[in-house]
Order: structure tokens, then C-alpha cells, then sequence
């Protein structure tokens, strides 16, 4: 077969959706075809070229490849889930697609005031929430993004009622809980041509929202989890910086942390898991910031 053969083939390959990968040792490209669960062993179909020549270099730098290409990197995932979400019918859960809609663009040009890059990799709605999966360049800052998350829910629902209904207040308002973790994650593009993630890092998120949940809820009741933030060790440094500086900020607040133990998920794997409440839902941070 020649290059140009090997090459459209590749490209057919992408254009079905498969991921490539560079394997620079073998001077070859390889498409992932499948997963074998009987020897475990992922299935690659490999395609020997010169990995110098002007059509091969043509072909590695398209933005077509670019876009296929296995890349996983290391960044950071907040899940957000909204409470009682399944709880109603068609026309409730449009509202609350509708609140989060416009929570979600607000806190994009929130997070990017003041940033050097866009801050935010994707979001991945999941029906009752969404995943926020962070640009590589911010996880040593991404966790700061919970509070401003928590901050629009609450400061949207505010406006809404004074701007819209002109009404000051809400008995009860829309609450929700939150997990951040930091892990491999990598972006895809789906059947439709839409960005997307999967990854590592995401199930870890969801993970620990749902297995701290469980343990935080044992007896008490789901909403005793809202307006609470779920995390591991990954990120556990970081959140305990920023917890020490916000008792310094609002000493009034009674933030409390907990250390939930040693968790298992629905594969018995177990983690350490803390939850964080009791903050206020007023405060914001920028991302970069010297003073963290």
C-alpha cells in the first residue's frame, strides 16, 4: 500500500471515530479499535510509515488529526450535581436547566476575568448537574472555581427573583453539591462533531460525590449533602490551604471539614474522602492569583 493509500485510510478510520496515537518507536500510527475483555488487551491497528515525510508530517499537523489524537493529560474535574433534580416532572427539570444554563455561562466569563487563557477545557452536562473539566494549566487552581459555582447559583436565583418577579427572597432555593478531583482525562469528538471528555479523572469525580454523599447522608437524609463540597486526596492540599484563608476571611462562617475515612465505590476500591460546608456562598476567587 502506499503512503497516500495508508494515509486516506487513516483518515477514514477518523472519520468514523476512532482515536489515533503516535507510536514514534514502531516509525508508525496507530487506530484503537476495540477492547479485548477476554485477554484485556487493548486492540491497535498499526500502519508503518516514514514519519518525516512531508505527507506524513502534512497529515500529523491537520487539525483533523489533531483532534483524534490520544493525548490524555492530567487536569482538574468538578462535578456539580443539583439536589432533588429527579424528584419532578418535564416542566421542573426545564427550569432547572434553564437556572443552571445561565449559572454556567455567567461563571465561564466569571472564571476568565483577570486570566491570561481561557480557564475551562469543557462542560459535559449529565442531566441532573455537569462535569467542569479544567484547562491542564490550572490545576494547582482549579479548586477555587467551587466557591464561584456555589456563589452564581445563589447570586442567579437572587437576581431572577428581583429583576424578573421583583421578589427579595426565596424560601428554598436550588441547592447543590459538588466533588472535585484531579486526574487523566482526554478530549473527543462524538458521532454529532461535538468536544468532548472522558477519562480517569471523571470517574473519579463522580466517585467520591456519590460515595461521600452515601456516608455523609447515612441517617440524616440527602439534604443534609447540599451545599457541601466533596474531595480526595488529590486536591486535598490545595483545599486545606484555601479553607485556612477563608477562616481568616469569615471568621463568622463555622466551616466544617470532615474526614469521611476510607470509602468504597461500587467496585469495593476504596478512597479517602472529606467533605467541606458551612462556607459562605458570597465569596469568589480568581484562579491565578499570587496571594494563594
Amino acid at each position: 500500500m502506499c503512503v497516500n493509500e495508508t494515509i486516506n485510510e487513516i483518515l477514514a478510520w477518523i472519520k468514523i471515530g476512532k482515536k489515533v496515537y503516535l507510536e514514534k518507536e514502531k516509525k508508525s500510527i496507530g487506530i484503537i479499535m476495540t477492547y479485548d475483555a477476554e485477554k484485556k488487551n487493548v486492540m491497535v491497528a498499526s500502519f508503518p510509515l516514514d514519519m518525516e515525510s512531508e505527507e506524513v508530517r502534512n497529515l500529523t499537523n491537520s487539525e483533523e488529526f489533531r483532534n483524534a489524537l490520544y493525548n490524555p493529560r492530567k487536569r482538574g474535574v468538578i462535578l456539580i450535581d443539583v439536589a432533588d433534580y429527579s424528584t419532578g416532572g418535564t416542566l421542573y427539570q426545564a427550569s432547572i436547566l434553564s437556572l443552571m444554563n445561565g449559572v454556567f455561562k455567567q461563571l465561564k466569563f466569571s472564571l476568565n476575568l483577570m486570566q491570561p487563557s481561557d480557564v475551562i477545557e469543557q462542560f459535559i452536562p449529565t442531566g441532573d448537574g455537569c462535569y467542569i473539566i479544567f484547562r491542564e494549566e490550572y490545576n494547582n487552581d482549579f479548586h477555587k472555581g467551587l466557591f464561584s459555582i456555589f456563589s452564581e447559583v445563589n447570586v442567579y436565583q437572587k437576581r431572577i427573583l428581583a429583576d424578573i418577579f421583583k421578589r427579595e427572597a426565596i424560601d428554598k432555593k436550588i441547592s447543590i453539591r459538588a466533588s472535585c478531583a484531579l486526574g487523566e482525562t482526554d478530549v473527543f469528538y462524538d458521532v454529532n462533531g461535538n468536544k468532548n471528555c472522558y477519562g480517569p479523572g471523571l470517574n473519579e469525580a463522580e466517585r467520591i460525590l456519590s460515595s461521600g454523599r452515601k456516608a455523609l447522608e447515612k441517617g440524616t437524609g440527602p439534604r443534609s449533602s447540599t451545599d457541601t463540597i466533596f474531595y480526595d486526596g488529590s486536591v486535598r492540599n490545595q483545599m486545606e490551604k484555601i479553607i485556612n484563608e477563608m477562616q481568616k476571611i469569615t471568621p463568622a462562617h463555622k466551616l466544617m471539614v470532615k474526614n469521611l475515612g476510607k470509602l468504597p465505590d461500587k467496585h469495593k476500591n476504596m478512597r479517602e474522602i472529606w467533605s467541606f460546608s458551612g462556607f459562605s456562598q458570597h465569596m469568589a476567587f480568581y484562579l491565578k492569583n499570587p496571594a494563594w
